[in-house]
């Protein structure tokens, strides 16, 4: 994950965006939150305990937000903000992240494949961005060249648009969860060739 602002008044609240899987699970049709949770302080270096209560959910995204309460007013070096250009595909990304549990600090460079994918299977659905890599680390930002994030590790190659995670951090930043899908009751798949 990463920590994150939109405006001053954000600085204090220390808000840490993740996907929503790594802070909780679903069993029998309910979520259940983490009973605990310790983010690194990037000022001293020492982990510090959050109040489970402050974390928020987007569901049908997959996104997380944690008000770790860590007050970085002054340490806008920490901070990843999101993108405001326009994206385009084939554009150089990079992810910061863990693939494959092999290294904490990897830098991967990629492209931007895919502004709106969609599985076969439908389970996506949200607007999301696929990458040319695969085997990336949940929740890690995926940021453009101009150094911004234009998205979020929440499946194997790609995660939210920015346009999704944009319309749910304004919603998470309200201390409110966004765990109910309102969507048609479509059922839908991709053919393969062998069914066409």
């Amino acid at each position: 994950g990463w920590f994150y602002y939109e405006n001053p008044s954000d600085l204090v609240k220390g808000f840490f965006v993740t996907a929503a899987h790594c802070t909780m699970g679903v069993k029998n049709q309910s979520y259940i939150s983490i009973s605990q949770a310790y983010i690194l302080n990037p000022i001293t270096s020492k982990w510090h305990k959050i109040d489970t209560n402050n974390i928020y959910v987007d569901g049908v995204g997959d996104i997380a937000l944690i008000k770790t309460n860590i007050d970085l007013t002054d340490y806008l070096n920490v901070f990843l903000q999101l993108e405001d250009n326009e994206i385009k595909v084939g554009d150089v990304c990079y992810i910061f992240g863990n693939p494959g549990d092999h290294n904490s600090r990897a830098l991967t460079t990629c492209n931007i494949k895919s502004l709106s994918y969609c599985d076969t299977t439908g389970f996506n659905q949200v607007e999301s961005i696929e990458i040319t890599c695969a085997d990336t680390t949940s929740g890690s930002p995926i940021i453009s060249s101009t150094g911004k994030v234009i998205s979020m590790c929440t499946f194997s190659s790609g995660g939210p648009g920015i346009n999704t995670l944009k319309s749910s951090l304004e919603k998470l930043k309200t201390c409110q969860h966004n765990k109910e899908k309102r969507f048609l009751g479509l059922d839908w798949y991709v053919p393969s060739p062998f069914q066409i």
